[in-house]
């Protein structure tokens, strides 16, 4: 058996006690070719985030932003009258934050990757809000199609491709997250150069 981790500690960690481990991040496993830069669409928003219906994934933190789309999907860690309230509440915070997902009846219906990467590319920053979860897909989606992006604390993985250049680790406080997502937004870093960079970062440091 080979484990797959995806941080450095992981692999050392298992390989202390005797496992066969290599660093191999899951993110690694994102389409360069579907999420990529698409610079004939205008920015509507000052960010997105991609988070499934789960209180783990702190959207409350967004909240401040104020122009704000979220892509989301349930995979039933709430009922579906608790999906529903979910969906009210973003729909609740401003006039100026949407759901980039249809609805139906209340739910929000899934999105394809290429309408995904759409929606990524009309916001000027992608949202990292959870405390602890694996490498979080999204995260790598953000920076090939471009992204900056505002993070907070985390554990599992997210955080190895990151350049400080172009993503803020802030703390997981509302006001905190607006004042990153401004800077970032105001800095306006071509996103050719993020990819480019994320790119020669994973070729660099890819698998050991």
């Amino acid at each position: 058996m080979i484990f797959l981790c995806n941080t450095e500690e992981e692999r050392r960690l298992i390989a202390s006690v005797g496992g066969n481990a290599i660093f191999s991040n899951h993110n690694l496993m994102i389409s360069e070719d579907v999420f990529r830069p698409l610079p004939e669409l205008p920015v509507e928003y000052d960010a997105v985030y991609n988070g499934r219906i789960s209180h783990t994934k702190r959207h409350h933190l967004a909240f401040q932003i104020e122009r704000l789309v979220h892509v989301t999907s349930s995979i039933g860690e709430l009922p579906p009258a608790g999906d529903c309230a979910f969906i009210r509440r973003l729909q609740a915070q401003s006039p100026l934050h949407s759901i980039a997902n249809p609805l139906v009846d209340g739910l929000p219906g899934r999105l394809t990757s290429a309408e995904v990467n759409r929606v990524y590319n009309q916001a000027a920053v992608g949202l990292c809000l959870s405390a602890v979860e694996g490498a979080m897909y999204s995260s790598m989606e953000y920076l090939l199609a471009g992204l900056p992006i505002v993070s907070t604390p985390s554990v599992g993985g997210r955080d190895v491709y990151f350049d400080p250049d172009y993503c803020i680790i802030a703390e997981p406080e509302p006001a905190a997250i607006r004042r990153a997502v401004e800077r970032l937004r105001d800095r306006a870093i071509p996103r050719e150069e993020i990819r480019g960079r994320t790119l020669e970062r994973v070729r660099r440091n890819g698998c050991n």
